[in-house]
């Protein structure tokens, strides 16, 4: 065997045998997630998981987040569950539907006690990278999707084609009357931490705006690349988080600068057999914050304003025949009540047969 080959294999011995629970932040690391799970409460308290979306631009390290936040619920390693890629310029960016990720995706902790393995993990919503603009366009797709009318898988660019060839009254009449699948509780708003990067101002007064207009969703910021750009060490990184939580309209308990598991924090990537808990304590003091039981929709049930008056007809035959399963074996709207509104109530569809004035042919129709 070479000397090559040696050092090797001593090196994975040393990343395979790695004990987590003597690293620097494994006593914080644990304490915290016990406190998480105080803040959530269990299934037998008759509520429902919180639903959490996270937003940003293309490339700010979304999915790399989510990745780091299941691992930090985690005794073991960082696994890839939201897939994610570099979105350079050869790049594209994976997330173009809405995919959402349920507790038992990514918590895999049982409790010491029976009952403390009904924890109410949140599920987490993946949502495509949005330009950094404040229009009509953002809003509404954010809107079809906080309010829970996108299903699961369904693709982004379809909200945009629609509104694109019909306007916000089109997207209102395809998506307004849906049964609620998942009705967004909190927004995490990721934003690269690089002074080199624009700050994408439009999007989160945009995303600010949105968050406020019907339903008060509380809103929190992340800025990654923290073991690279720290605004308690850099001026111009500080001014930089000072801007980023102006435009978002949150104060700075709601801000927390994270480092993603990657490359660039372990060139070995030996985080694929182990943990780093010092990374691990940051996002579990930033998911305390989130999960918080004391913080409230003000307006629980709140909603956009779906009535539009029209005498067109929507050909929706495609829709209602292609919906996917969602995959929080749920139906097709959440299920019980949170921050006082019942999820159990439903807007039915005024369906019926008729001949389309677009094709002539004997479509399934919506009546308004």
């Amino acid at each position: 065997m070479s000397a090559e080959n040696s050092d090797s294999d001593l090196e994975i011995d040393k990343q395979l045998n790695a004990d987590n629970t003597q690293k620097r932040g494994w006593n914080s690391k644990r304490r915290l997630i016990k406190m998480c799970q105080d803040e959530v409460g269990t299934k037998y308290q008759g509520k429902r998981p919180l639903n959490i979306a996270i937003i940003g631009v293309p490339g700010c390290g979304k999915s790399s987040l989510l990745n780091t936040i299941f691992t930090s619920f985690s005794d073991e390693r960082w696994k890839p569950i939201a897939l994610q890629g570099n979105y350079g310029k050869l790049g594209k960016q994976f997330t173009q539907s809405l995919i959402s990720y349920k507790k038992e995706q990514y918590y895999t902790r049982k409790g010491r006690i029976r009952k403390d393995d009904g924890v109410l993990m949140p599920t987490f919503i993946d949502m495509c990278g949005f330009e950094d603009t404040n229009n009509e366009l953002n809003r509404e797709l954010l809107n079809t999707v906080l309010y829970g009318k996108l299903h699961e898988y369904e693709k982004f660019k379809d909200v945009y084609e629609c509104f694109n060839n019909f306007g916000k009254d089109g997207v209102r009449r395809k998506y307004g009357e849906r049964n609620e699948y998942l009705v967004v509780d909190r927004i995490i708003f990721v934003c690269s931490g690089d002074p080199m990067v624009p700050l994408p101002k439009n999007l989160m007064e945009c995303v600010s705006q949105v968050s406020k207009a019907y339903r008060e969703i509380p809103v929190f910021g992340v800025m990654t690349k923290a073991d690279k750009f720290d605004g308690s060490q850099n001026a111009e990184v500080d001014e930089r988080e000072r801007l980023f939580m102006e435009h978002l309209g949150i104060i700075a308990e709601r801000f927390k600068r994270i480092k993603n598991y990657c490359a660039d924090i372990d060139k070995k990537t030996s985080y694929r057999f182990s943990l780093i808990p010092e990374i691990d304590t940051d996002v579990l003091e930033l998911m305390h914050q989130v999960f918080s039981n004391t913080l409230r929709v003000s307006n629980p049930e709140g909603r956009p304003d779906y009535s539009v008056q029209t005498d067109r007809f929507v050909d929706v035959s495609q829709d209602v025949a292609s919906q996917v399963p969602g995959r929080n074996a749920l139906p097709k709207s959440s299920s019980g009540p949170v921050d006082g509104y019942d999820f159990t109530k439903r807007n039915q569809a005024n369906m019926g047969d008729g001949d389309c004035y677009n094709c002539n042919s004997n479509c399934v129709l919506l009546y308004f």
